[in-house]
């Protein structure tokens, strides 16, 4: 519980290991554990992914979410979040939007390494 002036509030960090679905350009992929926070109707998460991706070439993967969705995602825009590489390799970097087909995490990039690496990201998304 933390207080903010006469704002007081509790909210409790989660964690959980999606289940992810490697779509294009992605050759293998491992999640670790994701940690997320929920605030009123929005869900926070940040978390890391093993990659080996393939070469110059785009990818896309889908994460499912630790809180459904109460209704579909309806625009890309409906989830927002970046997924980068914090190495000196120039490996890859991506945006994540809302998949409106699964309603799931979708990671978008173009990656420039064929290497298994850690990868970081931070996104979040509204309960509908």
């Amino acid at each position: 519980m933390f207080t903010i002036g006469s704002f007081q509030t509790s909210h409790k960090i989660r964690t959980y290991t999606p289940t992810v679905s490697n779509t294009t350009g992605v050759d293998a992929s491992t999640p670790g554990t994701v940690n997320f926070i929920k605030i009123g109707d929005y869900i926070h998460l940040w978390g890391s992914i093993d990659l080996d991706l393939t070469a110059n070439s785009a990818f896309n993967l889908d994460i499912s979410l630790p809180v459904s969705v109460t209704s579909n995602f309806t625009n890309a825009t409906d989830a927002w979040g970046i997924l980068y590489f914090a190495g000196n390799l120039p490996a890859a970097s991506a945006g994540i939007i809302a998949n409106t087909t699964t309603d799931k995490l979708q990671i978008v990039g173009r990656g420039s390494s064929n290497s298994n690496l850690t990868y970081y990201f931070t996104a979040g998304y509204k309960i509908q």
